[in-house]
């Protein structure tokens, strides 16, 4: 059971989650040695029903008895059908009490980046209905770690969702102030805020939601995403994706999605380390202007 434990002065909590420690790793992916990975070797992985397979995998297409019992299923013609497309079970080594991983494939290899849009839109779909499923029990956190500088143990993509009780604080930015715009559509748009603290960082939100005045409510939770709005996220969240890897191939990255009113997603490649200073006086050190970033990524956008 994780244990939170709070600084009284600035109200900022720790997780001690112990079992963290046990989770299994990708030999690549081990983040319990302070050198820094070296880039993960192509190998050629066999198939199994069409799906690059891994044979020690859980997460793989023909291993799901190595998970715990699965929550929710998408299956390719109903919930129950074996040829599943994503699938959400309980997190074996829980940072809180109430902590799922979404299974973004039966392939081991393919990621958002890769996917045909139609199979990110299921992905988003999957992350609506479990933020609803679990609004109520607390603060949903939904992330993503990619790579082995992201803290990713395992490579198999798969998304995170964690439950924090509603009574702790979480030291997490508001929206940011849109500038540095990099693509708007209709309901959402991708930008670089100038308050970037980490280089090439993308945050992505509803347009509604950028707004200095609007009105607040459902439609400003994830969980309030509306199904024709979510064709857009799913491009333009792909599109910001392919364009960081167009320009840092081996890229590692986190993603994750505000829990509260006033969403975003907010993208950060993991290309720099904090170091002392940075530790030292809780300032960031951007390495890439944003103004930069932006006029980068439209470029390569339009390539």
């Amino acid at each position: 059971m994780a244990k939170f434990v709070p600084d009284v002065n600035t109200r900022r909590w720790v997780v001690i989650a112990p079992s963290r420690s046990s989770r299994p790793k990708d030999k690549d992916h081990d983040i319990n040695h302070g050198a820094t990975p070296a880039p993960e070797p192509q190998v050629e992985l066999p198939k199994r029903n069409g799906y690059s397979f891994n044979e020690t995998c859980p997460f793989c297409y023909g291993n799901e008895k190595s998970t715990p019992p699965e929550i929710y299923r998408w299956g390719r013609k109903d919930p129950h059908d074996p040829d599943w497309v994503v699938r959400v079970v309980p997190n074996k080594y829980p940072i809180t009490d109430i902590h799922e991983v979404i299974i973004h494939s039966p392939d081991h290899l393919t990621d958002i980046d890769d996917f045909p849009q139609e199979h990110v839109e299921i992905i988003l779909r999957v992350y609506r209905e479990r933020y609803n499923a679990l609004r109520k029990r607390g603060q949903v956190i939904i992330f993503v770690n990619v790579g082995p500088q992201s803290g990713a143990s395992l490579q198999h993509p798969h998304s995170q969702v964690v439950v924090v009780p509603h009574q702790i604080n979480l030291d997490v930015l508001a929206i940011e102030p849109v500038g540095n715009v990099i693509e708007e559509g209709e309901h959402f748009i991708a930008w670089s805020p100038d308050f970037s603290q980490w280089p090439w960082e993308v945050w992505i939100a509803p347009k509604i939601c950028c707004q200095r005045e609007h009105e607040k409510g459902e439609q400003c939770f994830f969980g309030g995403i509306r199904d024709e709005q979510i064709p857009e996220l799913s491009r333009l969240l792909q599109a910001m994706l392919q364009r960081l890897l167009v320009r840092f191939p081996e890229m590692s990255y986190n993603f994750y999605i505000f829990p509260g009113e006033c969403w975003y997603l907010r993208l950060i490649p993991r290309l720099v380390h904090r170091a002392g200073f940075e530790l030292g006086t809780g300032l960031s050190v951007n390495i890439a202007d944003p103004t930069t970033v932006a006029g980068e990524l439209k470029k390569n956008g339009s390539a």
